[in-house]
């Protein structure tokens, strides 16, 4: 089975691999492709790591389309300079509420260069980035929503911010 997804990814275009928790795809590819392609890899690592089995059963592509500025700083309970560089989780998990509903999984670059483990928020079913970081106007999307009851627990449980996914496969 591994072989023919392995095939599959290679008739994408697209070799993923892990590497410093990141993973880099071989070629520059089209959007499609690269969602195939991701695809393809989550599908190869279901048996080895249940939080991609969770994502990849639960997860889906998610609309980026860019809220305005108005309506991200009217639900943002922190200025957007208070957001902390490269820590997705703190921002997201620390910044959930009415309007904002918390979603982990995957930023994948555009060009299919990247894709890194990644939080967020969204309103409205549309992602609102909190990590300055990241570009959101260049980053597809990838993941699934978490209850806010399962943040709160997981939080009690572990004393600190980690990927709630984590918590949930546990």
């Amino acid at each position: 089975m591994k072989k023919k997804q392995s095939e599959k990814m290679a008739e994408l275009g697209g070799q993923w691999d892990d590497t410093a928790e990141v993973l880099i795809c071989s070629q520059i590819i089209s959007k499609k492709r690269i969602k195939e392609s991701f695809e393809a890899y989550l599908s190869t690592r279901e048996e080895i790591y249940p939080e991609i089995a969770y994502y990849s059963k639960n997860g889906s592509w998610r609309n980026r389309q860019q809220l305005p500025e108005s309506t991200i700083e009217s639900i943002l309970p922190v200025s957007p300079d208070d957001l902390e560089y490269n820590q997705c989780y703190y921002n997201s998990q620390t910044n959930i509420g009415p309007q904002r509903q918390y979603v982990e999984g995957y930023a994948i670059l555009e060009d299919g260069s990247a894709a890194v483990p990644h939080a967020w928020f969204e309103h409205e079913h549309k992602v609102v980035e909190v990590t300055p970081s990241i570009d959101q106007s260049t980053t597809l999307y990838f993941g699934c929503e978490f209850e806010d009851r399962e943040i709160d627990q997981a939080l009690i449980e572990r004393e600190q911010v980690d990927p709630i996914v984590e918590s949930v496969v546990g």
